[in-house]
């Protein structure tokens, strides 16, 4: 009798804690989106796939993510490293800044998006920004020369490229 009762108690302490994370969508062996409140499975799908055809999610590092919307405003948790975020977290926090404009202008056709870099249980360790005009700029450039034949440009190295795709 104890064991079934610590057994009911042990599945729903973890149904509880997914239900904190959200529905899960795996988008390659090691990388998953969790979705919640008003976002869909489509929309975690579409920013799964994003995030693989740039290269964030791969096939050799265990990443997750989460999505959230409410009231339209789209929220992506990115779960990182404490320590490393720690040690350069203005770098760190720009990356993410170029990631949030990314994923506003590509994903969720320009709505408004805020990344929140996160720990493995997704508490909230900081608010990535936005990208300053100037900045958001530089990096559209860089974007285009790095597509422009002349600025010598190659293609991606297809060993390093998982392109399993969520339908």
């Amino acid at each position: 009798m104890q064991k079934i009762f610590l057994l009911l108690i042990t599945a729903s302490l973890l149904l509880a804690s997914c239900d904190r994370y959200g529905k899960k969508v795996e988008i390659n062996n090691n990388s998953e989106v969790f979705y919640k409140d008003e976002a869909t499975e489509s929309e975690a799908k579409r920013l799964g796939n994003f995030l693989l055809d740039r290269n964030f999610f791969d096939s050799q590092n265990e990443k997750s993510v989460q999505l959230s919307k409410d009231s339209g405003i789209y929220t992506v948790r990115f779960v990182v490293d404490k320590a490393s975020y720690e040690t350069d977290k203005e770098n760190t926090l720009l990356g993410f800044r170029v990631w949030q404009m990314w994923i506003s202008e590509d994903v969720f056709n320009m709505a408004k998006t805020k990344v929140v870099l996160v720990d493995d249980q997704f508490n909230d360790l900081a608010d990535a920004g936005e990208l300053t005009p100037e900045l958001k700029a530089a990096v559209r450039a860089e974007q285009l020369n790095s597509i422009t034949p002349d600025a010598g440009a190659t293609t991606p190295d297809s060993s390093r490229m998982d392109n399993t795709r969520v339908e």
